[in-house]
Formats: C-alpha cells, sequence, structure tokens
C-alpha cells in the first residue's frame, strides 16, 4: 500500500529511527513505547513513500484495481478451518487473462529469508523449519514466482537469531512484532538486508493478539528503516499452530504430520505462503487481484492443497524438498489459463476435478473432519471453531 508522501504513526509503520548514517539503524525507546500505546488502534499495517521507478518490471497495471483504491493488507490468507469452503480459489485464470494485476511496486528479485526465534525451541523444531528454507529456493513449487517479471526464484537461508521471552513477554502485538525485527538490526545479531524478509517465528506459548488464531495464521507488511523515506524492510509473522491446530492447520495432519510435528509442519506452510507474497507483494503495492479486498498471489489458493500422497506415518504431504515431505497450500501462476499450482514448469497443470457437492448442512456449513473418502463427518456452524 505505497502511497506518496503518506506518513503513518502506528502498528509497524513507525518501526524504524535512523541514528547513523551507514549500515546501523537504531530505534529510540520512545518510538517502541509510541509502538505499544498504538497496539490498541487498527491492526492494518499501512506504509508510505513513492516506489523507485528504476526497480520496476514493465508490466501494465489493472486499471479497475488501481481505480477502486482498495490494497491488500498482508493478512489475506484467512483460517484452515475454511478450507473446504474455498473452491472459487482453485478455479483456473481465463485463459486470457491471468487474474492477478500489476500495480506498479517493486518485487524482490533474490530473496534472502532470515528467521528470528522467539521463545522456547527445541533443536529440532529448529532444524524443520531451517531444512525448508534451505531448500524452497529455486524448487519447482517456488518457481511459480518466476510467473512474475523480475522475480528469479533464488532464495536462501541468509541468517537467523533467538531471543526468548523473558525481553518480551508471552503476549505480543503488531508493534512487538515490528520491535523484535528492529532489535535484531539494530543489535547486530541480523544484518539489514534490502533484498530480505524477516520471518519473526514465536513458539506455542506466545501469543500474538492481534489476529492470530482468530483471523489469520500469519502476514507479512514492510516499513521505512528511517521516519523520512529510509530502504524499506520487509518483515513477516507465523506463530506456532499447535497453539489452535483446528484453525491454523491442514485438517489432514492435524494429528500427525509428515516430520513428526504438527506445529512446525503447519508454520511451514504459511511461511511458505507468506514468503510468495512479500517476493511478489513486498510493499503491499505490486501484484494482487481485482477482489474487495484483493488478494495476492498465494491469498488466491489459500487452504488449497492440490494433489496429496500419503507418508509412513499415515500422515498427507505434496512435495518432497531435499530429504523432508511437506503439504504445502498452492501458490497462483501469472499465466492465462493456470491458476492455483505446487509448481510451473512452462504449462499449465491440468484444471482442477470440480468441487465436490456440500456435504454439510445450511445451518453447519463448516467441515471440520472427513473419512477416507472424503465425507465429512464433523459439521459446525460458521461462528464456531473446529476442535
Amino acid at each position: 500500500m505505497k502511497r506518496a508522501n503518506q506518513m503513518i504513526s502506528c502498528g509497524a509503520g513507525a518501526m524504524f529511527a535512523r541514528t547513523r548514517p551507514r549500515a546501523r539503524y537504531a530505534v529510540t525507546l520512545g518510538l517502541m513505547t509510541m509502538m505499544a500505546g498504538c497496539a490498541a488502534q487498527s491492526s492494518k499495517l499501512d506504509v508510505a513513500d513513492e516506489a523507485d521507478d528504476s526497480t520496476m518490471p514493465a508490466f501494465r497495471s489493472s486499471p479497475s484495481a488501481s481505480a477502486s483504491g482498495t490494497m491488500p493488507s498482508g493478512k489475506g490468507g484467512g483460517l484452515a478451518s475454511e478450507e473446504l469452503q474455498r473452491s472459487e480459489h482453485v478455479m483456473a485464470a481465463s485463459t486470457s487473462d491471468t487474474g492477478i494485476y500489476y500495480h506498479g511496486g517493486a518485487v524482490i528479485p533474490v530473496v534472502d529469508i532470515y528467521y528470528i526465534f522467539y521463545g522456547n525451541w527445541s533443536p529440532s523444531q529448529m532444524a524443520t523449519l531451517t531444512d525448508f528454507a534451505q531448500h524452497i529456493g529455486d524448487s519447482p513449487y517456488f518457481n511459480i514466482n518466476k510467473t512474475y517479471p523480475g522475480v528469479s526464484g533464488h532464495a536462501v537461508l541468509a541468517g537467523s537469531t533467538s531471543y526468548p521471552t523473558s525481553m518480551w513477554g508471552t503476549s505480543l502485538n503488531n508493534g512487538s512484532i515490528a520491535g523484535i525485527v528492529t532489535f535484531a538490526i539494530n543489535n547486530g545479531n541480523l544484518p539489514y538486508d534490502a533484498n530480505g524478509v524477516y520471518f519473526v517465528l514465536t513458539d506455542e506459548g506466545v501469543a500474538e493478539t492481534d489476529g492470530f488464531c482468530s483471523s489469520w495464521c500469519g502476514w507479512h507488511t514492510w516499513s521505512h528503516l528511517n521516519w523520512f523515506g529510509g530502504p524499506d524492510v520487509r518483515f513477516a509473522f507465523v506463530g506456532n499452530p499447535a497453539r489452535c491446530p483446528g484453525v491454523c492447520i491442514a485438517s489432514a495432519n492435524r494429528s500427525v504430520s509428515p516430520n513428526g510435528d504438527v506445529g512446525m509442519d503447519g508454520m511451514i506452510s504459511s511461511v511458505a505462503h507468506e514468503l510468495d507474497e512479500a517476493t511478489t507483494d513486498p510493499d503491499l503495492n505490486a501484484w494482487y487481484d481485482n477482489a474487495n479486498p484483493p488478494n495476492e498471489n498465494a491469498d488466491k489458493c489459500a487452504w488449497n492443497f492440490g494433489a496429496t500422497y500419503a507418508v509412513a506415518n499415515g500422515s498427507r504431504a505434496n512435495m518432497r524438498l531435499g530429504t523432508r515431505d511437506y503439504l504445502i497450500q498452492e501458490n497462483w501462476v501469472n499465466v492465462p489459463g493456470c491458476g492455483c499450482a505446487l509448481q510451473y514448469t512452462g504449462s499449465c497443470p491440468p484444471p482442477p476435478p470440480p468441487p465436490p457437492p456440500p456435504q454439510c448442512p445450511a445451518s453447519k456449513p463448516v467441515c471440520c473432519e472427513t473419512d477416507d473418502a472424503g465425507n465429512c463427518t464433523v459439521c459446525i456452524p460458521r461462528t464456531q471453531t473446529c476442535p
């Protein structure tokens, strides 16, 4: 949502203040205190300033989307409890239209992934997330993003750090997440990287009170390194969905998952989702559709997994990266006639079969559990949460 000369004072947009002219950046205590006070205001993370036209791929924007004035929030993925209600997003794009449009903003050509582990993490949990980040770049899945001009499909794990909950407590908000990223850069634990996406990953015992587990399972946004038009920092939040498995873990893997930890496997699906979006729409002003509110690329395929297979422990997966299996949400191929897919190798996958007829009554339209044949066995009202 970059807009010229628009300054915000709350949320992540108030994140950084430059105190030195070179690589080290510092946030003042006053700014961090102000962010905490802003947390009670709107959780929408707005941004400021005009994008540098020299970095933009040459692509015509959608006039109707530009005229609407609506921008993505970075929080459009919804919840896993909606996965059987989102069949409209798996339909292929028109044969003459990609279904997603360019709005003038930057993309990240080569992505440097940074992890900030917050809270209590076991070595095996950190290894599961680390292995994913080390193998996602140039994979058939991440190469879907090459269909967006300027994106190379390359991504690497460039660094990580960790902090205990004694530093910021176990109840965070949007401002807290911004402050953690600020501290990591200011303290020298992670470098400033113009191509970086900084992921704050929280353990099961940490709450994010601005919508995690109730409205979304992860988000991404950006902010300036200082108040007056400094370089961008792109960052994201993903919490451990073991805190709310009924809404942030795919229904097939809530009891057992490919890597033996339902929380870590659920996190990886959300990390992939946010990484796709942060690559093609890092400043919330590049690639999204004409919906209101708009969908970024991964939002259009949220909680759709395509063809899956069984792994040895009985859980489901849809791709193998390195030596591990994962169940990851599909991404939108920016090619006419394609749509949601798990990979792109130069041609569109065959269209998906039509969705099955509804199995739950109108009074209880959300399906929480299915049997081996795909029949819904537990239906609840929309106002309730799957167990």
